[in-house]
């Protein structure tokens, strides 16, 4: 839609770290953000915190590394939390990572 627009686009990325982060992002209470019923039915498979967010975290690295691929820019909007650094980091390094293949 944007293209041939004398404009750079940078699109956002929220990673969701747990299955009730998820359902709310889910439920349509905020407009313009979708998030589909299967994404949610992901996290819903662990049962462990930790383990909600590590998924979250891997599929938020994997769908950053397919934007950066197409897009000139991408800007991470990360949860509150002592480890909302380390973990903007490790999405950035899965990304080079990916781009170095």
């Amino acid at each position: 839609a944007i293209a041939g627009l004398p404009i750079r686009f940078f699109p956002g990325l929220m990673p969701l770290v747990s299955l009730r982060n998820a359902s709310v992002m889910a439920s349509g209470r905020i407009p313009g953000i979708v998030v589909p019923e299967e994404v949610v039915a992901g996290f819903a498979r662990f049962e462990s915190p930790d383990d909600q967010r590590r998924h979250g975290l891997d599929q938020a690295a994997k769908l950053a590394a397919q934007i950066a691929a197409e897009a000139s820019g991408l800007y991470l909007i990360m949860p509150f939390g002592k480890r909302c650094y380390e973990d903007a980091a490790s999405i950035v390094r899965s990304v080079k990572e990916k781009r170095a293949d």
